[in-house]
């Protein structure tokens, strides 16, 4: 949907649709601006691996932020969005919470 939207607005040829883990992936390098959008499943921390849950701490620790292993998944998108985002980059998440 994303990619047929960007074609029929004539836009496709500066942008990049990537589908993959938030958690996990490498963003590649780029010029100018990053616009990270996303709508996170909603999954209670119950469903959480523990490694990722340990992820979640590991990334909040580097921003000196707590993190609590109750927290739902939207958490780790943002962590995430954190974690790669540079100076003028933007995130947008469309979240229960």
């Amino acid at each position: 949907m994303a990619r047929g939207n960007l074609a029929a607005h004539g836009l496709a040829y500066r942008a990049e649709v990537q589908l993959d883990d938030f958690r996990s992936v490498r963003f590649p390098e780029i010029e100018g601006q990053t616009l990270y959008i996303g709508n996170p499943p909603y999954v209670r921390h119950h469903l959480i691996p523990a490694k990722w849950k340990a992820w979640l701490k590991s990334i909040a620790d580097h921003f000196e932020l707590k993190a609590s292993a109750l927290a739902g998944l939207h958490v780790y998108f943002f962590l995430s969005i954190a974690r790669w985002a540079k100076a003028g980059d933007y995130g947008a998440l469309i979240t229960a919470a």
